[in-house]
């Protein structure tokens, strides 16, 4: 009865927390004139460090900003702090794969800081923050927005599966999302499936999460007027991690995600990645990856836009990853 009386707790608070601002006006007929960079890119950061309560993936219904992060590396079965402080950081670098020169090239390096505080035997605070170096365009330098996450411990389910709820609040840290589209912040609401098949004979492990997500602007479109900003998200997603030598692993991350505007009109993306990741210690580990995600469907709404590689599309990226 008591984990179902903290289940209880944890859905309460994500309902006042995800109720979200609906306030939000039509934009006017004037566009603003705050210059975009032509670096932006696919936002979804898919860091997936299951094993850490860190794992606050960027939303990429609601978020517009610039980083390139697509980190996933080690997806462990547990999903609590185990001390109560813990801090992991990222160091990532990733580019498209145009020639070096090519206009439409985008490149960068990503600084990922996730602290996490254990406020409770039963409640974890944590956070994530990128910092963006652009090295192609302007090679401007960015905040991605911040991600503040209530997580509960996981609720043991069988001897495979365990769940874990969760709440995250996302703040207008990015100045593109703020001012061009007068992003004021969003609230979600996540349930956490994580899965470990050892028991089981089979060494899998890795999570389902369903998140739903709701975000507040200032007006129903960004700053040209024309692109409508999104107001909710439903977002599917599966991560899976294979060891196969020593501590080398084979990780995958797979995500489907629907968006509403405010006007109501759909919007499905699909994101993909791939990545060969290796254990150093319990405390450090490097990887290497492939990521693409856009449009799940053509212009025409029809015809499927899903790719596994593409010249214009796809991003590799390497990074090292230390923890405490």
């Amino acid at each position: 009865m008591r984990k179902v009386k903290d289940l209880k707790v944890v859905i309460a608070a994500m309902i006042l927390v995800g109720a979200g601002s609906n306030s939000v006006i039509a934009q006017p007929n004037k566009a603003q004139t705050k210059k975009s960079s032509p670096q932006t890119v696919s936002t979804s950061s898919t860091s997936a460090k299951a094993d850490s309560t860190s794992s606050l993936t960027p939303d990429p219904a609601t978020s517009t900003a610039t980083s390139m992060s697509t980190s996933i590396s080690k997806v462990p079965a547990t999903d609590t702090a185990k001390k109560p402080f813990g801090i992991e950081v990222t160091l990532e670098t990733s580019s498209t794969l145009q020639e070096p020169g090519d206009v439409d090239r985008k490149a960068g390096t990503d600084l990922l800081l996730a602290p996490s505080l254990k406020i409770s035997d039963r409640f974890t605070i944590s956070a994530l923050e990128i910092i963006t170096q652009e090295t192609t365009g302007f090679k401007d330098t960015t905040l991605s927005n911040l991600q503040v996450s209530l997580i509960h411990k996981e609720l043991e389910l069988s001897s495979v599966f365990k769940l874990s709820p969760r709440v995250v609040l996302t703040l207008p840290t990015n100045e593109v999302d703020r001012k061009d589209g007068t992003y004021r912040g969003s609230g979600a609401l996540a349930g956490r499936l994580l899965y470990d098949t050892n028991s089981l004979g089979f060494n899998s492990s890795g999570f389902y999460q369903l998140s739903y997500s709701r975000a507040a602007h200032g007006f129903d479109r960004k700053g040209d007027w024309t692109t409508p900003n999104k107001q909710s998200t439903l977002s599917n997603r599966l991560v899976a991690e294979f060891p196969v030598y020593g501590g080398f692993s084979l990780v995958a991350d797979l995500r489907y995600i629907l968006a509403r505007t405010y006007a109501g009109s759909a919007d499905e993306t699909f994101e993909h990645s791939e990545e060969l990741a290796y254990e150093i210690n319990d405390n450090a580990s490097l990887a290497v990856g492939h990521n693409l995600g856009g449009s799940l469907f053509k212009s025409n709404g029809v015809d499927s836009n899903f790719k596994v590689a593409g010249n214009q599309d796809s991003k590799i990226y390497a990074n090292v990853t230390v923890k405490y």
